[in-house]
């Protein structure tokens, strides 16, 4: 195993001699923190997962980012890191004797020597910290996450929501092992509206939005025939398959598309939607008015062995429990406030009237414009970069 070492944020940044710059992203001209302060509870360990790396080729490797949220260094000797907690404790990778992490300071865990007895997974895959226990016994579970499948040489970042919860969403741009982070990535194409629980007589349904200004292709456009996927929850809380899209699918720029409940020519007529918006449908399995994750997810390129993986690219796990906004019977649906931010944070979505982008995407697409609501107001859209590099 082969780690290292950066204490404070603004500190120099050495990569060791065995690290090749495809592994690390260069130091950005500015700091930035996670996304927001991470507040540790009384008497819990301040270090938390900050950056996972899973999908790797040579010369770069997997490695996990341990970061110090408090104003103390922290013993890290003898700590340890897996991606299976019933594996046996011999083939977890151990953290050397001696090694500590300084208050606002970083320790990757990475695995340039590959000598790990295990990978983490590009198709998704938990991790696990744990340090011994001061009264003897089995090792204390510090954190534990589980990632999805991502982008060759693309991270997973901590975001802590509005209630706090740790999410871990990819990152904009090259991994930044030992840095702070770089903002979400942001898809251009996005979950911007859910009717979870319509009332009496109407049906569900979920509009999709491109955001960009380029045509968006609803398919990898190297293999055409592997299409995106809109993904629910079972009732047991297992990801499955919502909606597959049809081949050849390409969303314009503006475009809001809708994905009904019932056929797509009943819900034309139920909801009295013009001819130029295309709708979907029906669904496989219906929105729970309770609470569920739902996400957009993109094929990635095959595996030798043909199997294709999907990574989520824009996803929000919403609840029927405040601080959600109420839509229980309402007539209204959850709508996504800010097009710029991270979908899965309860800070994002609001409770509005139905199909109120569809209507302005009918004026954009006239308008040669692209708007988003954000904060209120139709804004234009426009997409900047969230982290700068020298």
């Amino acid at each position: 195993m082969n780690t290292f070492l950066r204490s404070g944020i603004f500190a120099s940044f050495a990569i060791l001699g065995s690290l090749s710059a495809a592994f690390l992203a260069p130091a950005p001209a500015t700091g930035r923190p996670t996304s927001k302060p991470i507040t540790m509870l009384q008497g819990q360990p301040t270090v938390v997962i900050n950056e996972i790396l899973a999908h790797t080729d040579e010369p770069s490797v997997d490695a996990v980012e341990l970061y110090n949220a408090g104003d103390a260094a922290v013993d890290l000797s003898g700590w340890w890191m897996t991606d299976d907690d019933a594996r046996p404790q011999s083939d977890w990778v151990r953290i050397p004797d001696g090694v500590s992490i300084s208050a606002e300071g970083y320790y990757v865990i990475a695995n340039t020597k590959g000598d790990w007895a295990f990978g983490l997974s590009e198709a998704g895959d938990p991790v696990y910290i744990f340090r011994p226990n001061p009264q003897g016994g089995a090792p204390l579970l510090v954190e534990s996450t589980r990632v999805g499948a991502s982008p060759n040489n693309v991270s997973f970042i901590r975001y802590l929501d509005a209630l706090g919860r740790a999410r871990f969403p990819m990152q904009e741009g090259p991994p930044t092992l030992g840095l702070s982070n770089c903002g979400v990535r942001i898809s251009a194409i996005q979950l911007e509206e859910l009717m979870v629980d319509p009332r009496s007589g109407d049906s569900e349904y979920v509009v999709i939005a491109n955001v960009g200004s380029t045509p968006a292709p609803l398919y990898d456009p190297n293999h055409p025939l592997n299409p995106w996927k809109l993904i629910g929850q079972k009732s047991t809380g297992k990801d499955t398959d919502m909606f597959v899209f049809p081949a050849g699918v390409t969303l314009a720029p503006g475009e809001r598309i809708i994905l009904s409940e019932i056929s797509p020519d009943l819900f034309r007529q139920e909801q009295k939607i013009p001819a130029s918006v295309r709708i979907f449908g029906p669904l496989n399995n219906g929105l729970s008015s309770t609470g569920e994750r739902v996400a957009l997810a993109a094929p990635l390129d095959p595996e030798l062995d043909a199997r294709v993986n999907y990574a989520f690219v824009d996803e929000v796990e919403y609840s029927n429990q405040a601080p959600w906004p109420s839509v229980a019977e309402n007539g209204k649906a959850l709508a996504r406030v800010d097009a710029t931010r991270y979908a899965n944070d309860v800070a994002n979505w609001r409770a509005a009237p139905p199909l109120q982008t569809i209507q302005r995407a009918a004026h954009a697409l006239r308008s040669q414009t692209i708007y988003i609501y954000a904060d209120g107001l139709y804004l234009p859209f426009v997409s900047t970069p969230r982290c700068v590099f020298n």
